[in-house]
């Protein structure tokens, strides 16, 4: 399950998991690496907010800040 996808084009849809806590962890990657897994799409970047302060990067995908939405709204459309 993924809380929200961004399709970009027909071949472009971006996943983004939505998260309350504050920690990073592994379970926020869960139904990121579910998605990609089904829909076979491997090189499309995944996102997660959350409610920290700090933007991450990790293996399965990058990190904002709810507060940063919009910073990661527009790197997905750059």
């Amino acid at each position: 399950e993924i809380d929200c996808v961004i399709e970009k084009s027909l071949m472009e849809i971006v996943p983004v998991e939505i998260k309350a806590r504050m920690t990073v962890t592994h379970d926020f990657f869960k139904g990121l690496i579910d998605w990609q897994e089904i829909s076979q799409q491997k090189n499309i970047d995944s996102y997660v907010v959350y409610a920290g302060r700090e933007d991450l990067i990790r293996k399965h995908g990058k990190i904002f800040a709810w507060d940063h939405t919009r910073k990661m709204l527009q790197e997905i459309y750059s």
